[in-house]
């Protein structure tokens, strides 16, 4: 970065070196990274002015399990929302189940070892809930799924998005309510999630003998 940091968004992100059992031993919690992760967005409030979201994914998951979670909120009591929906998803299971670790890292969300987290403070853009990060994009293969959070402008979105759409990408509509839109659209968080996921996409292929449509 040239430019001095001021009231850009605040990103934070924690991935537990350990698994989840280690960490109820010795802290008595398998919500250490989640509590950590509570902290660090807490130092960043003030950036948190339009709203703040998290995601977290289960790095050890079964096939057929779902591995990877997302929560935002809009306001600048984001932060404090989207962890009591968090708690709120615990209270569903029983106390005996909370303490079963090999349950929990199975069927509780968001007991996870890797959290992504993004207070906004936007520079241009629109506002709303469909723009808070992390922006998330499902795939029925998990190497080609993808949370996306970030600091930046992508100033040549009109640009890039025709040049996506020739290569067969896909743009949910804005028009769409909030909650049910995966990435909003036409925006540059979008677009970049779209080429992350092309890219992958396009590197598998590679390596499986293909041709890799787009890659350079």
């Amino acid at each position: 970065m040239t430019d001095k940091i001021k009231h850009e968004c605040g990103v934070a992100m924690i991935r537990l070196l350990k698994p989840l059992d280690y960490y109820y031993k010795k802290y008595g919690s398998w919500q250490y990274g989640l509590d950590k992760l509570y902290l660090l967005m807490e130092k960043q409030h003030n950036r948190g002015q339009e709203g703040a979201g998290l995601a977290a994914v289960k790095l050890e998951a079964s096939a057929g399990n779902e591995f990877i979670f997302r929560e935002r909120a809009a306001g600048s009591g984001a932060i404090a929302e989207i962890f009591g929906k968090i708690h709120e998803t615990f209270r569903r299971f029983s106390s005996d189940k909370l303490k079963d670790i090999d349950f929990v890292k199975k069927s509780v969300p968001f007991a996870a070892e890797l959290f992504l987290a993004h207070l906004r403070y936007s520079t241009t853009g629109k506002s709303g809930l469909a723009y808070l990060h992390p922006l998330l994009r499902r795939n029925n293969w998990a190497s080609r799924s993808l949370a996306l959070a970030g600091n930046f402008n992508m100033t040549n979105v009109d640009e890039m998005l025709p040049a996506q759409r020739r290569i067969q990408a896909s743009f949910r509509s804005s028009a769409l309510p909030d909650d049910e839109r995966e990435l909003p659209g036409p925006a540059d968080g979008q677009l970049g999630g779209e080429l992350r996921q092309h890219r992958s996409g396009a590197l598998q292929e590679v390596l499986r003998g293909g041709r890799g449509a787009g890659l350079p």
